[in-house]
């Protein structure tokens, strides 16, 4: 059963301040005056934290896809307990912020000869966001997702593993944001789903 992601509120509180006032109202005052608050770029640093680093060594890889500052799909292979990776966002129209860790299971002989009886598939991954305005002020905030589609939590035995590899279906964790630019300088999030390779 898909779990939905956990969104911190001040993920809600930013994408508030952010979102200008309501339907097509401009907001009051001169330019200058409303644009002070909007953000103009983020520093994210994007984060992926393995329940069971011992999985990685023994019988899966886990893959991490995110988008670069260009908007070009970056992908990168975990290789221990945690990965991360700092990334600077230039706000505009259709900017995408999004990771995406997937699971490939080895093959069935691989699993069979792995040095544990058990193995725990679960990923939490991480996005803190540090936001500049055009002011210079600072805002921060942070959306956090421990899930994992297509597998239920909690250590797995060999022969699961074995059926779940047989099985074909997807192991992942992901979020993606897409950032529309209105038309008063302001910024809105929109989820969407972070495509499959």
């Amino acid at each position: 059963m898909t779990m939905k992601y956990f969104k911190i509120s001040l993920f809600f509180a930013l994408v508030a301040m952010l979102t200008a006032c309501g339907g097509d109202d401009e907001p009051s005052g001169t330019p200058d005056d409303y644009r002070m608050g909007f953000i103009t770029d983020y520093d994210v640093n994007l984060r992926v934290k393995v329940t069971d680093p011992d999985a990685v060594k023994d019988i899966a890889t886990l893959t991490v896809r995110y988008y670069d500052q260009a908007g070009n799909m970056q992908k990168e292979t975990v290789t221990g307990a945690e990965w991360n990776k700092n990334v600077k966002y230039t706000v505009g129209d259709n900017l995408k912020i999004g990771l995406c860790a997937e699971w490939t299971l080895r093959t069935k002989e691989e699993i069979q000869a792995a040095p544990k009886t058990a193995y725990d598939l679960g990923v939490d991954i991480t996005s803190l966001y540090i936001g500049t305005k055009t002011n210079g002020d600072k805002v921060e905030s942070t959306f956090f997702s421990k899930q994992n589609v297509g597998i239920s939590g909690g250590a797995k035995n060999k022969e699961s593993l074995i059926a779940l590899k047989e099985s074909g279906k997807r192991i992942y964790s992901s979020f993606l944001f897409i950032y529309k630019k209105l038309s008063n300088g302001g910024i809105y999030a929109e989820e969407s789903n972070f495509p499959e390779e």
